[in-house]
């Protein structure tokens, strides 16, 4: 499957419903154009995509050019088209599936820049999650009395594993749609952010009142 939208915290319900189902989420840089997102999605073989609203327009564009996607869901606004996120996801049987999962197998691809050629899809399994995770202590450490602010895009590892860094220690995320430092300075006092990532990837820990 592939997502092409703004940060959500929707991307990790897919995320986590992946590597239940034994699927692959390639999340796609949604500033880039047309026919990069097409080189994408069908690089990846999505057969869903799931597109926010303000990448109608996108989707609506180059849909005759995906060559391996049956399926496109709403993840946000509503579309004549194509069913919503809410309305497929509880439509879903909720059992666990109970699938064996391999430590290599993908569950998250997300793709370079391609500086030098097509952008190339880094494959991260269940094993580089969890070592990650586990390392996370490290590099960004998380409480379950924290609050962190995940702001970096979710088409990057920073914005997919800082997210997922505070779920598993049971810390409460605030997530932003897009890196707007504007309400990045509101949201430190306002929400009682305790940690949080620069663009360039540099830690920060703010005191508990702002």
């Amino acid at each position: 499957m592939a997502s092409l939208s703004k940060n959500s915290d929707l991307f990790f319900e897919l995320v986590l419903g992946a590597a239940k189902a034994r699927d692959v989420v390639a999340a796609v840089n949604w500033r880039l154009a047309p026919a990069e997102v097409v080189y994408i999605v069908n690089d990846a073989m999505a057969e869903t995509l799931f597109v926010s609203e303000e990448s109608f327009p996108v989707v609506e564009l180059i849909c005759p050019q995906l060559r391996t996607v049956q399926r496109i869901i709403a993840l946000s606004g509503s579309h004549p088209e194509w069913e919503s996120y809410t309305t497929w996801r509880d439509g879903q049987d909720g059992d666990d599936p109970r699938l064996a999962i391999a430590g290599d197998d993908v569950v998250v691809q997300l793709y370079t820049s391609g500086t030098t050629g097509h952008p190339k899809g880094a494959q991260i399994t269940h094993d580089n999650l969890f070592a990650a995770l586990d390392a996370s202590g490290e590099f960004y450490p998380c409480a379950t009395d924290d609050v962190s602010l995940a702001c970096m895009p979710q088409f990057h590892i920073g914005g997919t594993l800082l997210g997922l860094i505070a779920m598993y220690a049971g810390a409460c995320n605030v997530i932003t749609r897009e890196v707007d430092p504007t309400e990045i300075l509101h949201l430190i006092p306002s929400e009682r952010v305790i940690r949080h990532c620069d663009s360039n990837g540099e830690i920060f820990v703010v005191s508990g009142d702002g």
